[in-house]
């Protein structure tokens, strides 16, 4: 009902405390800790915690293929939900190493600012390089290359604008 409401925060709260007395109740590789965990995980991927309903979708597939078998419904779906979650993690691990490697940690102030605080930390050596580019160059840069511009394609047939029917004649 909460997940339904979008309070997927709250939902993930629930569903932590439930479990947590699933575990003392019943036991950890009890099969309604499985379903608890399943949950849990979805409720997880919906509050953007990849990594933790990634952990969270294992245990459940783990206590469901050893308490039901491979060939279960449970257990087939927990799998297709850890291979969607595996998939989710690592378009997100790319996605973070492509980030890091477009945007690399900044330095706030000016340049001179900058260089004085990096040869204070090297120990006289200067690592921060101002960039030479325009203002134009960089914009073209980050919309992408110059080389690679849009060429507006030219229609094909016509070569003069249409002449409308006795516009020229009535004089």
């Amino acid at each position: 009902m909460l997940q339904h409401m979008q309070a997927y925060h709250e939902s993930r709260t629930w569903f932590e405390q439930a479990l947590t007395v699933c575990d003392r109740v019943i036991g950890p590789q009890s099969l309604q800790a499985a379903s608890l965990l399943f949950q849990l995980a979805q409720a997880l991927a919906l509050d953007n915690e990849s990594k933790a309903a990634l952990s969270k979708m294992r245990d459940c597939y783990n206590i469901f293929r050893e308490e039901l078998g491979p060939e279960n419904s449970n257990t087939k779906e927990a799998e297709t939900w850890l291979d969607q979650l595996t998939q989710n993690a690592v378009a997100i691990a790319k996605r973070d190493k492509i980030r890091a490697g477009i945007f690399p940690t900044r330095t706030l102030g000016n340049a001179t600012s900058a260089s004085t605080a990096s040869r204070g930390l090297n120990g006289g050596q200067t690592s921060v390089k101002q960039d030479d580019r325009s203002l134009d160059e960089l914009i073209g840069w980050i919309e992408g290359s110059s080389a690679q511009k849009k060429t507006t394609k030219k229609r094909p047939g016509r070569v003069a604008p249409k002449t409308r029917v006795g516009a020229g004649a009535s004089k």
